[in-house]
């Protein structure tokens, strides 16, 4: 386990790696206080300012890993950087090769969902 938390080439978000630690504890074969001391250890190796203030209030806080001011910490941070965010600086992704040209371009992600409803596609 500790060599994949470790892993920096490994390309999954913080909020993986923290789901992949989670089941590493269910599964492991030691005492739960070992499984847990072992976790806790481990979980230094998440970011958690990388992972969604929602996630991170109800998922990653109840995990018991981090301590609640490492938590609201994150909370902090999560939220002060996507409140100075600009909309024109949002994610960005090129999609080339995709089989089909009216589908390849640059997408970016919007916070409302676009597109046509289910009533709308024949």
């Amino acid at each position: 386990a500790e060599v994949i938390m470790q892993d920096q080439d490994l390309d999954v978000d913080e909020f993986y790696m923290f789901k992949i630690l989670r089941a590493w504890e269910s599964g492991a074969k030691m005492n739960a206080d070992e499984r847990r001391s072992v976790a806790r250890r481990l979980s230094k190796h998440v970011d958690l300012r990388f992972i969604d203030e929602d996630l991170l209030v109800s998922q990653v806080k109840s995990s018991g890993y981090f301590d609640p001011k490492e938590i609201a910490e994150a909370v902090r941070l999560v939220k002060e950087s996507t409140e100075n965010r600009n909309p024109h600086e949002m994610e960005r992704v090129l999609v080339e090769g995709a089989g089909s040209d009216i589908v390849n371009g640059i997408y970016l992600r919007v916070e409302d969902e676009m597109g046509m409803s289910e009533e709308e596609i024949l």
